[in-house]
């Protein structure tokens, strides 16, 4: 099995470029590339729909009115993400990678060093191991909704999701992405962030760097800071304006 995973870490971008490039690294995977761990970020509050999700939900449709949010539809599945104070990551690995293979795992274990992060702060925090009592109807948000595999802390707001990830499989290949929270984003009703928990604004930079190496430690890899390919690039303006932005895709299942 191959050691060396292709690090990719991306400053604020636009919403769109996001999805995009994240499903070009999934087609590179499919392709028969190594694995690629992209970190990144977004260049303003953003709403990321599951891919199931509708669209008309009340108070998302008054922000989007406000101006005060974008909009995007993601590749992958589960609920609404407010993508705002946060690192986000994606990772692709091709289907023969043992870890591809092992999806409950994989969400646990990536959660797992952000939990080691957090309690590294102070900060009580675990992985969710069994599933929770089913919520009817199921929140809209992502981090209103429990799984296992979910990072989880508490503190004075009781416990709240930390991180959360989805994922999406092709034949060839997996791609999961996901949010680690830094502080309660730009949503009204949005559970507080690690901001909140600590009392104080994190070191964003300091945390990355923290968990890239818990990272390394865990899956017993060695991360190799890379850039996209060409064949990547080209690959994330198709699929940006075939798909990312288009509003026959991001308003789809809206009816």
């Amino acid at each position: 099995m191959n050691r060396t995973w292709r690090l990719v870490v991306h400053g604020p971008s636009g919403p769109a470029w996001n999805m995009a490039v994240d499903e070009a690294l999934l087609e590179s995977a499919t392709a028969g590339s190594g694995g690629t761990l992209r970190v990144y970020q977004w260049c303003r509050p953003t709403v990321s729909l599951g891919y199931f999700q509708s669209a008309r939900q009340s108070q998302l449709e008054t922000l989007l009115e406000r101006n005060q949010v974008a909009l995007v539809r993601r590749l992958t599945g589960g609920g609404a993400i407010v993508h705002h104070r946060e690192w986000t990551y994606s990772l692709t690995l091709p289907s023969g990678h043992p870890l591809a293979r092992q999806h409950q795992d994989l969400y646990a274990r990536v959660h797992q060093c952000w939990a080691e992060v957090l309690r590294e702060l102070g900060v009580a925090a675990w992985v969710v191991e069994q599933p929770p009592p089913k919520q009817e109807p199921e929140p809209f948000l992502c981090f209103l909704r429990r799984s296992p595999g979910d990072g989880v802390a508490s503190g004075e707001h009781g416990t709240v999701k930390l991180a959360g990830s989805a994922q999406r499989r092709r034949r060839g290949g997996l791609l999961q992405h996901g949010s680690m929270l830094l502080g309660k984003p730009a949503w009204p009703q949005h559970p507080p962030g690690l901001a909140e928990l600590l009392g104080r604004e994190p070191d964003p930079q300091a945390l990355l760097q923290d968990w890239l190496r818990r990272v390394e430690s865990l899956f017993e890899v060695q991360l190799v800071p890379g850039q996209l390919t060409a064949e990547e690039k080209s690959a994330a303006l198709r699929l940006l304006a075939t798909r990312y932005l288009r509003p026959q895709w991001t308003l789809r299942q809206a009816g």
